[in-house]
């Protein structure tokens, strides 16, 4: 398929990106293409090492694919390319493509003169905030003066039917990287648009460290013009917030868990690495991967929606695996946000019902794992540790709705300490809650209606703990509750000014309440996720329907499956938060304080790890930067 033939006398490093393509605009593809073209030609520049880039463009379904995408690929030239047909697509290959194309569409596109740019065109903002680079890199010269070594080869295809992102992974790992052998392998989404630097920094890191196997971006979305939009404000900090805080205390506890699909990076050798098992027959962690393309159960089926932490796991738990997953925090990336709540709702649901079967999964084979190993001691006594650390996230995440319940009946015992059982504040919040579980388990209602219940039972919570705080503010009580959100304040600015980051990658004002909207979000996207578990939809870009690879996971039995799995989800996250309610309420209680200090100080150590992870790393990363 790739014209690899005619080798240079000093055979050089090849490195195979791959592009997954599905509805997107072709302003959104345009983005994502120069912004790597862009990289690119950054790093080769600063390798001595000869390079060869090979970039495979998948589109996921010939019937998805946007006119806008198709007149893009055109105008490079790629539909008058050497042309293949495989058994589900159409192949276009350009052995040599020149960079320059790519570099004139751009400047055409994204330019302050062009009259064809609309005033709030985020693609043409995606753009122009990847042309960012940290001071450093940015003393070393302007990179989009360089020009590309004759090493660029370009392969869009086309598959016939949409089968899902699986697919396409399987497609560029399977066939494509298996015709070349690349030392490093990169994905990257539509509409992504890696900085300038990005490819330096991880490739710096890979050579550096023989034992990563797969390394981890800083994906950040768009930067909001406005900062009193409240959803896109809050997307902004929460990515930043959980690549600034979240990721480092992963990498701390030892065990990275995902691995961004949005800007990746991952070893060959790592995804392709052989044992013999238990059968005698050879497995890899790409071929473990790819059995989300067959039948699998609603669990399975639900680990698959991450597939990224999929694989990240099988690439640590080969039995004599010595790779590991690391961080680049260095290198950014720019994507687009949600720009509808119903979107956010749906994209939400689908990481945290994954992240938490993916979680769930992993403490569960914590012992097999153990076992089986043949790692480094130290290799696996750091991936054990990460199981405490997983085991804490997993319960705040379960337990919300009591938590949440707690803070309320603390707060209502300042002014009614006799009746704050059964105060008009804690039975209002009860039923906000309420109305969230029954309102997101109707199915006939749609994504509209649910994000609308979302919305108005949000605003009426947020309304009620503003009241609780004016009235109660000098309470001791109430002091140390606003505490936490103070002291994540604190983590995060200190972090965020000491890490070498863009000033583009900085939240302002948002910071200051990111902390009190957090809970209430979660609250709302974590109800709804429970109850929708049995959606294995992407939930974004049009994709409210489960199509491709999901819909063929799922084993025989199909919907009643589905309902029977998300009957007994809802009903055991029931049982366990109004229990636990239940015994904090009832006033003769045993586990009455038992549970309330647990539950304060599950929320305290995951703050101060997070924080102090989150100013160790940054502060690492300073230290080796200067």
């Amino acid at each position: 398929m790739l014209d690899i033939t005619d080798p240079p006398e000093h055979p050089a490093v090849q490195t195979a990106y791959c592009l997954t393509v599905y509805n997107e605009p072709g302003r959104a593809i345009l983005a994502s293409l120069a912004s790597l073209a862009n990289a690119i030609s950054y790093q080769q520049q600063r390798d001595p090492t000869p390079q060869e880039a090979f970039v495979t463009i998948i589109a996921d379904g010939s019937e998805k694919i946007s006119a806008s995408a198709m007149q893009l690929f055109t105008a490079m030239g790629l539909l008058k390319s050497r042309q293949q047909i495989l058994n589900s697509g159409t192949a276009y290959t350009n052995s040599s493509f020149d960079h320059r194309i790519l570099s004139e569409l751009a400047r055409h596109a994204y330019s302050s003169s062009n009259t064809d740019v609309a005033p709030n065109d985020h693609w043409h903002d995606i753009y122009q905030q990847s042309l960012q680079r940290d001071h450093k890199s940015a003393c070393e010269g302007d990179a989009t003066q360089t020009e590309f070594r004759p090493s660029l080869s370009i392969t869009l295809f086309i598959k016939d039917v949409n089968k899902g992102k699986l697919d396409s992974h399987a497609w560029f790992f399977g066939h494509f990287c298996n015709l070349i052998h690349p030392k490093h392998c990169f994905q990257l989404d539509a509409g992504t648009a890696p900085h300038q630097d990005a490819l330096h920094v991880m490739h710096i890191m890979l050579e550096a460290n023989p034992t990563l196997g797969a390394l981890a971006s800083r994906v950040q979305t768009l930067r909001p013009r406005n900062h009193y939009n409240l959803l896109l404000t809050w997307q902004y900090t929460d990515f930043f917030v959980q690549k600034i805080l979240d990721w480092p205390a992963e990498v701390r506890s030892g065990y990275l868990t995902v691995i961004p699909g949005q800007f990746c990076a991952f070893r060959w050798d790592a995804i392709t690495y052989g044992e013999a098992n238990s059968e005698q027959h050879p497995t890899s962690a790409l071929s473990q991967y790819f059995r989300g393309l067959g039948p699998l159960s609603p669990m399975e089926a639900t680990m698959f929606l991450a597939e990224d932490r999929i694989l990240g796991f099988e690439i640590i738990s080969r039995r004599n695996s010595q790779y590991t997953i690391g961080y680049a925090i260095k290198a950014e990336a720019t994507t687009d946000p949600c720009y509808r709540l119903s979107e956010l709702m749906g994209q939400r649901r689908r990481w945290i019902n994954s992240s938490f079967a993916c979680n769930l999964h992993t403490i569960r084979n914590a012992g097999a794992y153990f076992r089986n190993c043949r790692a480094r001691a130290t290799r696996r006594h750091e991936t054990i540790a990460a199981i405490p650390w997983l085991a804490i996230t997993g319960l705040i995440q379960w337990f919300m709705p009591t938590q949440m319940c707690i803070l309320y009946i603390s707060l209502a015992a300042r002014a009614t300490p006799a009746d704050a059982l059964y105060s008009p504040l804690v039975l209002t919040f009860i039923l906000t809650v309420a109305a969230q579980v029954i309102g997101f388990s109707r199915s006939q209602f749609s994504k509209l209606t649910m994000s609308r219940i979302a919305a108005f039972t949000g605003i009426l919570q947020i309304m009620l703990f503003i009241t609780c705080i004016i009235r109660f503010s000098i309470e001791q009580q109430t002091a140390a509750i606003a505490l936490l959100p103070l002291s994540w304040i604190v983590f995060i600015y200190t972090s965020a000014t000491i890490a070498p980051t863009t000033t583009s990658a900085r939240p302002s004002k948002s910071l200051l309440y990111y902390p009190f909207l957090t809970p209430f979000f979660m609250l709302a996207l974590t109800t709804y996720a429970i109850c929708n578990c049995n959606d294995l939809s992407w939930g974004t870009k049009g994709l409210t329907q489960t199509t491709g690879s999901p819909s063929k996971s799922m084993t025989t039995g199909g919907t009643r499956q589905e309902r029977l799995f998300r009957t007994r989800t809802i009903s055991f996250w029931l049982a366990c938060n109004i229990g636990a309610v239940g015994l904090f309420m009832y006033p003769t209680s045993p586990l009455k304080q038992a549970i309330g200090v647990t539950s304060y100080l599950l929320i305290w150590i995951y703050t101060v790890f997070k924080g102090v992870s989150g100013l160790a790393m940054a502060i690492e990363t300073r230290t080796a930067s200067l």
